[in-house]
């Protein structure tokens, strides 16, 4: 018999605790090689030391001790070298479903910088915005109350669900401006939600919003009256119809969503 190391020793020199030791034994993945017989103390023997480096780097990678087991019942080479080959494949999955998190938390970013920074202005401005990609509903071209539009964005949010779609629920609508000036009141055609394909989406209606330099005002409930005036009289000095206008909630606020402040987009 080779060398024996006591169940603590081992458990310092491979940095797994002794109560995993035991577990292993316990469900059959790993037996000590001697049991002493009046002190119930484990003993490994050196050979065994590789093994709980391999069970230790399988379950670095998600694997389960159940899966590991099966995959080590017998000692058979190639049975361990295709369970190796399943765990790239998960691992690979890991790294998407990463990757695709780190794209959200990175637009997340960009959304709020970008609207905090815009928060700021009082007036109209214009601002360069890339293509966005959305899920639309159609609403006709009327007034919506606060209730229409969560009705309509609880179309859209299955939509979303249904088709496992990327999104930062980054919502807006597509609107029309009345040209008198004694009402704040818009007409909505669409509601839409930013959406992307992953790589585990279904297909969807995805349509894209176009880029360009749109002219924009913020306003929240108590000034819209004005800011939308303002807006109006930027629009009448262009002399051209404006080819698309938006009305978009803005993430200055995130968890409270009291009093929001929103952000008029109109592109000519």
């Amino acid at each position: 018999m080779s060398k024996l190391f006591s169940i603590g020793t081992v458990a310092k020199m491979k940095g797994v605790s002794v109560k995993m030791l035991r577990h292993y034994d316990e469900i059959g993945l790993l037996k000590p090689r001697y049991v002493d017989p009046d002190t119930g103390y484990r003993y490994y023997e050196s050979n065994q030391l590789l093994f709980i480096e391999f069970i230790t780097f399988f379950r670095r990678g998600g694997a389960s001790l159940e899966e590991i087991s099966a995959a080590c019942q017998g000692d058979n080479a190639l049975a361990i070298a295709d369970f190796s080959a399943r765990q790239i494949h998960r691992a690979q999955q890991q790294i998407d479903l990463l990757n695709e998190a780190i794209t959200c938390y990175q637009g997340l970013c960009d959304k709020i910088y970008n609207d905090v920074a815009h928060a700021k202005n009082d007036g109209v401005y214009w601002q360069r915005i890339p293509e966005r990609d959305v899920i639309k509903h159609n609403v006709g071209n009327r007034i919506i109350t606060e209730d229409d539009v969560y009705d309509c964005f609880w179309d859209v949010y299955k939509e979303i669900r249904v088709h496992n779609l990327k999104t930062l629920y980054a919502t807006g609508s597509i609107v029309v401006i009345p040209e008198h000036k004694d009402t704040a009141e818009l007409y909505y055609t669409d509601i839409f939600c930013d959406a992307a394909l992953g790589k585990t989406s279904f297909f969807a209606k995805i349509e894209t919003i176009p880029q360009g330099e749109y002219l924009c005002v913020n306003y929240q409930k108590n000034n819209k009256k004005t800011q939308i005036n303002l807006i109006k009289n930027a629009i009448a000095k262009m002399n051209q119809p404006p080819k698309l206008c938006i009305e978009v909630d803005t993430f200055t606020k995130v968890t409270t969503w009291v009093d929001p402040l929103y952000e008029l987009q109109v592109l000519f």
